[in-house]
């Protein structure tokens, strides 16, 4: 059988990222978790980028991932569309063959 999961990774401009989680956390249904980071684009548009950016040639940006059902992925960025719509935000989804905790209980070991 075919796994239904997916990896959703969602790129955009660190401005919009506190809206972006925002959206995520209130999202119905819940979403399991997601990880997101600091990170640097390097591409070929740089209309918004700072005068420090252009300098370096990267432009701030945030990484959003999370492992979801594949019509929850399809609901989430419809939401993001329609209520966060942020200019340079891109998103892909991968499958996902399988997923899981190595360990539930305490990192202390």
């Amino acid at each position: 059988m075919e796994s239904t999961l997916c990896k959703l990774t969602l790129v955009l401009p660190s401005s919009g990222a506190e809206r972006v989680a925002e959206l995520m956390l209130a999202s119905e249904p819940q979403i399991n978790g997601f990880t997101s980071w600091q990170a640097e684009g390097h591409g070929e548009s740089f209309e918004t980028a700072n005068n420090a950016e252009r300098v370096r040639g990267r432009v701030a940006r945030t990484v959003f991932v999370t492992i979801l059902e594949k019509p929850r992925a399809a609901k989430l960025i419809a939401e993001l569309r329609e209520q966060v719509p942020i200019a340079h935000m891109i998103y892909w989804v991968e499958p996902v063959s399988q997923f899981g905790r190595m360990k539930k209980e305490s990192c202390d070991d």
